[in-house]
């Protein structure tokens, strides 16, 4: 299954970033991943369902398939910090602090991009859904009634 966040050894390079060290990376379970980026994937799609139709597509930029930016970007670093945080419980302390950063700020990036905040630039190639983001429901025209056959 492709996920938003990509394979492991992407997700593995951002651990890296963050000081997570080989031997911690090698006791790191595929299913723990497979089970972050699951639950990261309907995270993503339950703040985008409300632009577009999810889950997302992939498109095809200079011939190679991908989420459109800066989902898998996002996708990664919500991953990384949420395998810190609930499965490498015993890294140290200053990791686990910069993860529960990192998570707030990938949070506060997705509800920007939900809600249209990020610019005017849509997510390339996703379908739309046409509902006005703007006006609140109880004054938004009623679509036309179905006639009785």
């Amino acid at each position: 299954m492709a996920y938003y966040s990509g394979t492991q050894d992407e997700i593995e390079t951002v651990l890296r970033t963050l000081g997570i060290g080989a031997g911690t990376l090698d006791d790191l379970a595929p299913d723990d991943v497979a089970r972050s980026q699951g639950d990261i994937d309907q995270r993503i799609n339950s703040a985008l369902s409300m632009l577009y139709y999810t889950p997302l597509k992939l498109i095809t930029r200079n011939g190679t398939q991908k989420y459109p930016d800066p989902i898998p970007e996002l996708a990664r670093r919500m991953v990384a910090a949420d395998l810190i945080i609930n499965t490498l419980t015993d890294v140290a302390s200053n990791i686990i602090a910069t993860a529960e950063a990192m998570s707030k700020e990938s949070k506060r990036d997705l509800f920007n991009l939900a809600n249209g905040i990020t610019g005017a630039n849509w997510l390339d190639g996703q379908i739309k859904k046409t509902r006005n983001h703007f006006m609140p429901p109880n004054i938004a025209p009623a679509s036309e009634p179905i006639p009785n056959v």
